[in-house]
């Protein structure tokens, strides 16, 4: 078999990500070639990419990438090996490669249902981005570890937290799916990259499906959580603290105080500035062995007198997606219209 490099190191590329770097189970290192498509699955997640070739069955991932990364040749020939090999010829090069046949696949690659999808709009995408910034890695709870999706009326809420910090998103929402499902980081990784130009998406009671406008498809299983925590009731509770309060603008200039606050603190990660407001007046302030540093703001709205210690990189991470700020001596609210980030003080 014959075939143009670069195609194929574009599909590899593609689908490179659901291939497994020291696994128990060998073949999820393999890329597998059904002949109409290819596709890799590491236990996690499986990305298959349309490719019609004349080769079925499977080599090693990571190694057919790399020699097609550092070849020049323009097309690359496929040949049966001997003793279970398969041969890879590159202009001079050759490489022999382990294979296997389509019978050792681990993994049936599951049917897209058009008629269960619903479109994967900007709207969609900007709401799993901007949620990201809060999911945490804390193996023992699993709602950490992706994006919770929680279907109400007309309304799609999205929650992460890394317990240090809370974000919520909410968008349109009237698919019939009706479940609360967490959806794995690395499927969200994976559903902004490949899904930037648009897609469908489907919702399934054990695992999801998206499939983008040039046929790639990412599956992942869904993560299961024994006791789901209570992001509706946490996040309502803190926000009625405001009340009768109002958020205030966040002023131009916080964003690069911010950035100047974290320099210092550095090379401290999760040492906490001091944050106080006196008669509207924002003062941000650090001081650490290496250097200290005091910053001042004047806020546009009316903003009670406080002091609250926090890591500002907790704030930094949603900074560019909010548009107005509280701080509350035991949290901070950020907010913009569809998105509220929630952090905890120090």
């Amino acid at each position: 078999m014959r075939i143009n490099r670069q195609e194929l190191l574009a599909v590899l590329q593609n689908i490179e990500p659901a291939l497994a770097v020291k696994p128990i189970i060998e073949e999820l290192t393999f890329v597998w070639f059904t002949g109409t498509h290819v596709y890799a699955y590491n236990d996690v997640i499986g990305i298959v990419a349309p490719l019609q070739t004349e080769f079925t069955g499977s080599m090693t991932g990571s190694l057919i990438l790399a020699l097609l990364e550092k070849s020049r040749a323009k097309e690359i020939e496929v040949l049966p090996g001997d003793n279970n090999e398969v041969l890879i010829k590159a202009a001079n090069a050759r490489l022999n490669l382990a294979y296997y046949g389509m019978d050792r696949s681990i993994w049936d690659v599951p049917k897209f249902d058009h008629n269960r999808s619903f479109l994967i709009t900007e709207s969609f995408t900007k709401a799993i981005g901007n949620v990201m910034v809060s999911v945490g890695a804390d193996t023992s709870i699993p709602d950490q570890l992706g994006v919770t999706l929680i279907p109400a009326d007309n309304v799609l809420y999205m929650f992460t937290t890394d317990s240090k910090s809370l974000s919520r998103a909410m968008i349109p929402f009237t698919c019939d799916f009706k479940n609360r499902i967490i959806l794995p980081a690395i499927f969200c990784e994976e559903l902004l990259r490949l899904c930037k130009k648009g897609g469908r998406i489907q919702l399934c009671d054990d695992h999801v499906l998206a499939v983008n406008e040039d046929g790639v498809m990412l599956y992942s299983r869904l993560i299961e959580t024994p006791r789901p925590l209570e992001f509706h009731s946490t996040v309502d509770g803190i926000l009625s603290q405001l009340k009768t309060r109002d958020l205030v603008p966040i002023p131009n200039r916080f964003k690069l105080a911010i950035e100047r606050v974290s320099i210092v603190l550095k090379a401290h990660l999760g040492e906490a500035a001091c944050f106080q407001i006196n008669k509207n007046i924002l003062q941000m302030k650090a001081d650490t062995s290496l250097g200290s540093i005091k910053d001042s703001m004047r806020l546009e709205g009316d903003h009670e007198d406080i002091e609250m210690h926090v890591d500002p990189s907790l704030i930094k991470r949603a900074l560019s997606e909010c548009d107005d700020f509280y701080l509350f001596p035991s949290c901070a609210i950020l907010s913009s219209e569809n998105f509220v980030h929630l952090v905890s003080a120090s």
